[in-house]
């Protein structure tokens, strides 16, 4: 242990998350970036911006080295949760978010599908009639529970057909008088998911048909095709006028929530080249004070929590470092508009990226 925290003391890094509970169930390892012994330490990290010779005495101490992204730890017992991402398809889903709504400002705490099954009613409680959360934990006896599944099946995806919408279940229950509801991952896989409705048994009598129950909304299908349709307008329109573009996307979907996401939307919204919205207004405001367009001092505002929260949210203090001095360099240059906009809008996003 004070091997472990010596290397990690003498690297200065403080991105280094270690946790000595173990994997919680189910254990993934096939892709992890270094198996070793989870007795001796499980080290959470962006490993790209952590000195590679830091990985290397990790590993020798037999420290096993997972990325933060796909790994958390669980609020309860402590132990690794490994979360299903975008280029986890085909693992089951095992593990809660304790807050209402999935916010990637400030990820919330996360709970395992043991703790959750040890005690379920906590977070049915939570989740309650709530259309923006889905249980995603498996093996649950929600009958036990007082519940009974009344839709099944239920796809939400970008192919045909696949417009399964909770925000429209829910309210046509609520016209049927139906107050007491849950909504349950059934699957995920790189382009859709399938969900089910389980309805308390108290109320389920007041539904006559499930077929009455109405289930598409809001379609996912029509809105990529659109937005791509807007991404070609733009490029077509550039090229016209002779002009470089770069498309930006905004990673906070409005009226969307976390059980609408699937892997392959996940995709699209998050992993292509982009900061999301809260980044390009963050970039915009600095580069207006950079040129005078604003009473902002440049330094302040680089320097600024709100800006180093959103620009370096996904960088290692050692490399915010670096940057912060490659910028401090580059100042000189800094006599025209365009060299300004120059380092923010394209040096900067390939130096944090």
């Amino acid at each position: 242990m004070s091997a472990i925290n010596d290397v990690i003391r003498t690297a200065g890094n403080e991105d280094i998350q270690l946790h000595f509970k173990g994997y919680a169930e189910p254990v993934y390892t096939e892709d992890s970036y270094h198996v070793g012994d989870p007795s001796h330490g499980i080290a959470l990290a962006n490993w790209n911006h952590v000195d590679e010779s830091v990985a290397e005495d990790l590993s020798r101490l037999g420290v096993c080295l997972e990325e933060w992204h796909d790994f958390d730890a669980c609020c309860e017992c402590g132990k690794v949760v490994r979360m299903n991402r975008p280029n986890s398809l085909g693992i089951e889903q095992s593990w809660m978010k304790d807050a209402a709504i999935v916010d990637y400002e400030g990820e919330k705490n996360v709970i395992c599908g043991c703790c959750v099954r040890q005690n379920p009613s906590e977070v049915i409680d939570e989740v309650l009639s709530d259309p923006t959360r889905c249980i995603t934990v498996v093996n649950i006896d929600f009958a036990k529970l007082g519940f009974k599944r009344t839709l099944s099946n239920l796809d939400r995806g970008i192919s045909k057909g696949q417009d399964a919408d909770p925000n429209t279940i829910a309210d046509s229950l609520a016209k049927m008088g139906v107050t007491r509801f849950l909504f349950v991952l059934d699957h995920a896989s790189g382009s859709n998911m399938s969900f089910s409705l389980y309805v308390d048994q108290n109320e389920s009598g007041l539904i006559q048909d499930s077929d009455d129950i109405t289930t598409n909304g809001f379609s996912l299908k029509k809105f990529m095709h659109e937005s791509l349709q807007d991404i070609v307008a733009v490029f077509e329109t550039a090229e016209e006028s002779g002009m470089q573009v770069s498309i930006h996307a905004d990673s906070s979907l409005e009226k969307n929530n976390a059980i609408m996401v699937t892997h392959e939307e996940s995709c699209l919204f998050s992993r292509l080249a982009d900061m999301g919205k809260s980044y390009l207004q963050e970039i915009e405001r600095i580069m207006h004070a950079e040129e005078s367009m604003s009473n902002e001092d440049p330094e302040k505002v680089w320097n600024s929590d709100s800006f180093r929260k959103i620009v370096f949210r996904n960088v290692g203090t050692n490399r915010e470092a670096e940057i912060h001095q490659l910028r401090a360099d580059k100042r000189k240059d800094f006599y025209s508009a365009e060299n300004i906009r120059m380092f923010y809008r394209r040096v900067l996003p390939s130096l944090i990226q």
